[in-house]
């Protein structure tokens, strides 16, 4: 006999989605009961608690053998994704917010239906995740250039990747504005990037007491405040997550009899 397939625990940010809570609940509630599968809906209705019901579900998803799934925009995600990382559950996402860059960049539908049926199929595959210190980011941290960075932030999703400005004048910095506005921040000489696995932001020794200050920062979008020297790095371990099955590679072109003559 097969075991029973794994009740999905659900954090549902019912703020997201663009007042579609009750369309997305009932999309939940039929296509569970269509899938004979057991469905813990647990709703965040004040942002505030959001961490403490990610830890809710997450020591719910251990104790019965199931599937944590975070269901709201790109933060929502962060947050149940944070206690999730390490804790030997799947990790399923239903997309709820405006950009949602780490569902796309899995190839997770929009649509909450077809979201579903991606988590219900059970499909796992590990995805790389940063650390900023000790704090999750799924699509990006940054600081410095903030705004611009978070337009940005669909050219280094796949990667885990650092960035900084050269000095610039007023002149340049209108200019990487503008950029920025066009989706053309990347292709600016006057910025560095480079791929790495661990990286250590410090004041400049110019900055006097910058370094023992708080500083504001971003990851997927939620600002936030933390303190000099930040580490970044990759996460020892990927979350287990439930997404389409990745394409197979195309086999390659047939030769062309005319190139070898």
């Amino acid at each position: 006999m097969n075991a029973p397939a794994p009740p999905l625990v659900v954090v549902f940010n019912v703020g997201a989605g663009h007042g579609q809570a009750d369309a997305v609940r009932a999309t939940l509630q039929a296509g569970c009961a269509e899938a004979g599968r057991t469905l813990h809906l647990l709703e965040v209705h004040d942002p505030q608690q959001l961490s403490a019901v990610a830890r809710q579900a997450v020591a719910q998803a251990r104790h019965c053998g199931g599937v944590v799934v975070a269901a709201g925009g790109d933060g929502t995600i962060n947050a149940v994704a944070q206690t999730a990382l390490g804790s030997g559950c799947a990790f399923g996402v239903l997309p709820q917010g405006t950009f949602n860059c780490f569902s796309r960049s899995h190839g997770i539908p929009a649509d909450p239906h077809e979201a579903l049926q991606v988590v219900l199929a059970g499909h796992r595959q590990p995805a790389q995740v940063g650390l900023m210190g000790e704090r999750v980011f799924l699509v990006n941290a940054s600081l410095g250039l903030y705004p611009q960075l978070l337009e940005e932030r669909g050219e280094w999703k796949r990667q885990l990747a650092a960035i900084a400005l050269r000095p610039v004048g007023f002149l340049k910095m209108l200019g990487l504005l503008w950029r920025g506005a066009f989706g053309r921040l990347g292709d600016a000489d006057e910025l560095l990037h480079l791929a790495v696995r661990q990286l250590t932001v410090r004041a400049s020794r110019r900055a006097g007491t910058l370094g023992s200050r708080r500083i504001k920062v971003a990851t997927d979008g939620e600002v936030t405040w933390m303190r000099l020297p930040l580490t970044f790095r990759v996460a020892a371990q990927p979350l287990d997550l439930l997404r389409p099955p990745a394409p197979l590679p195309s086999d390659p072109p047939a030769p062309d009899p005319q190139a070898a003559e």
